[in-house]
């Protein structure tokens, strides 16, 4: 496991449709492998757990689940099914707590 140095998650919903943009930057020591993870993502909202498609700019693509803890805070994993041109991270999991823009 290698710890983010942070994470951002820019959602939108339109027409029931959601979409963003997933940036992290991860701590990776031992590894040449970038530390940077970017994908775009977009899906049907759902109850309860929300699966969403994601895509990067090296051709990669895979899933990511958010689940609600609260009215400030959800869970976010998110996986790789194809990989892209670059060596990437394949996976990862945190709680992100909502930030309102200002």
């Amino acid at each position: 496991m290698y710890p983010p140095e942070f994470i951002d998650l820019f959602l939108s919903e339109e027409q029931d449709v959601l979409s963003g943009k997933y940036w992290a930057r991860y701590r990776i020591p031992d590894k040449p492998v970038s530390p940077e993870v970017q994908f775009r993502v977009s899906g049907a909202p759902q109850t309860g757990v929300t699966t969403l498609k994601w895509v990067s700019d090296d051709g990669a693509d895979g899933q990511m689940t958010m689940v609600l803890r609260d009215s400030s805070s959800m869970e976010v994993t998110w996986w790789t099914t194809a990989f892209g041109r670059q060596t990437a991270l394949t996976s990862g999991t945190a709680v992100l707590l909502r930030q309102q823009a200002r």
